[in-house]
């Protein structure tokens, strides 16, 4: 399905001004909230609290002017810590010294298209809203800590491929060649058998060339 969205947005570009149309290069990171279950490592460790991380995007777009859609070409890394404070204070009301951190990381790529409005808000500002699809791998660890830890004991590591989908919007800034940028969307990483995992990233962002 996403590939079929994308191959119409990039229909949708070339019919409206084959010349306009440009590459450009574009990156951008920001704050991520991370959440929902990754892998069955255990069922009172679901990764259910949300985490605050860092997710940086970089890519190329298949770009046009205002009042038109571009497409995306993206890669993603995200990483966050993962918040058992909850399970570690349960553990602690039951008299179990051992706590529990860990960290999550996100590695994926996909496609997207982004539709920029026409309409200023303010000088050379203008809205966007976009889509994207894309492959993600989730890879979810925890490691413990106490005295009613067992010596040796290895920390947990959960891998997870899905599929993910996303929507957002954001305001570009356009003064010049460069493109300033802050947009924020929901990712939803689905896969059979288990609940869905999502990122909402936050993202600051520079983009070269038209919008």
């Amino acid at each position: 399905m996403r590939y079929s969205f994308a191959g119409l947005a990039l229909l949708v570009v070339l019919g409206a001004s084959p010349v306009a149309a440009q590459v450009q290069p574009f990156v951008a990171a920001g704050p991520t909230f991370t959440g929902g279950t990754v892998a069955d490592i255990d069922e009172a460790l679901t990764f259910g609290d949300a985490g605050l991380g860092l997710q940086l995007d970089g890519g190329i777009a298949l770009g046009m002017a205002r009042g038109a859609v571009d497409v995306r070409l993206f890669g993603t890394y995200a990483t966050a810590t993962r918040d058992f404070d909850a399970f570690n204070r349960e553990l602690a009301n039951s008299g179990i010294d051992m706590r529990l951190e860990g960290d999550a990381r996100v590695i994926g790529a996909g496609v997207g298209a982004a539709y920029y409005f026409a309409a200023e808000l303010l000088t050379d500002v203008y809205p966007y809203v976009l889509a994207t699809g894309g492959v993600y791998q989730q890879r979810h660890s925890i490691e413990y800590t106490g005295d009613d830890v067992q010596p040796g004991t290895d920390p947990d590591v959960e891998r997870a491929t899905r599929l993910g989908a996303a929507g957002g919007l954001g305001l570009i800034w356009a003064p010049g060649r460069l493109r300033f940028f802050v947009e924020t969307r929901l990712q939803a990483l689905m896969s059979a058998g288990d609940s869905p995992g999502y990122l909402i990233p936050v993202q600051f962002g520079v983009k070269l060339g038209r919008p």
